[in-house]
């Protein structure tokens, strides 16, 4: 992660996921602070602050 909206290399280095997954970053859930997401096939797992451990909520959208 850079913690700036600037080129450069990042800033800190955490692991979110599995390899395969597709990485989001947003506010999930409207607190001002963006964590992240990871989606695999249609389940969305959801951290609400950056640092290891389980996801806060799963959610499934879309088709398989």
């Amino acid at each position: 992660m850079r913690n700036s909206l600037s080129a450069g290399p990042a800033d800190e280095a955490v692991r979110y996921g599995r390899t395969a997954d597709t990485v989001l970053v947003g506010d999930w859930d409207g607190d001002g602070d963006d964590t992240f997401t990871v989606r695999r096939g249609v389940k969305y797992y959801i951290a609400n602050d950056i640092r290891g451990g389980d996801a806060d909520d799963v959610v499934s959208y879309g088709r398989r």
